[in-house]
């Protein structure tokens, strides 16, 4: 076996709250409610040369990320995780390259679709002594201890349209799914990035989360369904005071074409769901509204959409 890949999809948060004090970092997370998307993170892995060894590599894998050579902080957790949970695994020196196919650092999931996709390839390259499930474990370990993410694993690794019930890791945690038609679409406008690290390191952030995420999902829960999803998605995001005044002009467009907008959590950068037909129409009219409007802004947005993906990750 040369090569092998896994991939794992983005993900959307809509409302969460925080509960990260347990001293097991596979048992801290957040409880909320999100959606996986069909753009993700494909990652392969490749032996360098034919020579196995015993242990881990003094050097360690060679990271690439998007066809360029760098350094992956939670990359680099995930393999030293798991390398260090099994020392007698015979391995080559291995090259990691992530495809990321979303705009980085900006509330899609991104650092946790490379961790589970690197999870689960690891997994499959060493012969599989660990079920997907566990392995996936290492990846919400990583983002829980790296602080790029709490709940965006379980998410990914379920796949749908979820409510997270019981905050952990895959396995652990606890999700339930929100139906939703197998042809709805995710628009998309976005800005730029938002430091999760720093937001969620954030005491006055976190309170301010906590307080309306738990509010938010508590409603949604007396009702699980797509548009309320969105209704108490808006009422998290307003709530937190988060909003930049482009996420309020974003989210206004929306208003005007009679749909419910809400800001990436965390990114600059504004969702909303629409049936096929709905959807081309409200990235038509964003796309065209940034042009118009933003066209001489530093950040360019960038304005997409994406299907709901319902697998999860995958071994590819």
């Amino acid at each position: 076996m040369n090569s092998l890949a896994a991939y794992a999809p983005g993900h959307v948060t809509g409302i969460f709250f925080i509960d990260d004090l347990d001293t097991d970092p596979l048992k801290r997370g957040s409880l909320g409610a999100g959606f996986s998307i069909d753009l993700g993170a494909t990652t392969r892995i490749a032996a360098e040369d034919n020579s196995p060894e015993t242990g881990i590599s003094k050097t360690g894998p060679r990271f690439i990320l998007n066809g360029e050579p760098r350094e992956l902080d939670v990359s680099a957790a995930v393999y030293t995780h798991f390398i260090e949970s099994q020392p007698n695994l015979p391995h080559s020196k291995l090259t990691i390259s992530h495809k990321i196919d979303l705009p980085q650092g900006s509330g899609f999931g991104t650092s946790g679709a490379g961790a589970l996709s690197l999870a689960m390839a690891l997994n499959r390259w060493y012969g599989g002594p660990f079920s997907n499930e566990e392995a996936a474990q290492f990846a919400h370990r990583a983002e829980v201890e790296c602080k790029t993410g709490l709940g965006t694993v379980i998410g990914e690794y379920y796949g749908g349209f979820e409510i997270r019930t019981r905050t952990g890791a895959p396995g652990i945690g606890r999700i339930t799914h929100i139906p939703y038609p197998e042809d709805l679409r995710a628009v998309f406008a976005v800005r730029g990035p938002y430091s999760t690290s720093e937001a969620l390191s954030s005491r006055e952030v976190r309170d301010v989360v906590n307080l309306h995420g738990k509010n938010a999902l508590e409603g949604l829960q007396r009702d699980p369904n797509v548009n309320n999803f969105l209704r108490y998605s808006r009422q998290f995001a307003e709530g937190t005071g988060l909003f930049t005044p482009w996420v309020t002009d974003i989210i206004e467009v929306l208003d005007a074409h009679h749909s419910i907008g809400s800001m990436l959590m965390f990114g600059e950068g504004v969702f909303t769901l629409a049936p096929p037909d709905k959807a081309i129409e409200l990235e038509a009219e964003l796309r065209s509204y940034c042009e118009r409007t933003y066209s001489r802004d530093t950040h360019k947005p960038v304005v997409f959409s994406a299907g709901i993906n319902s697998s999860g990750g995958t071994l590819l």
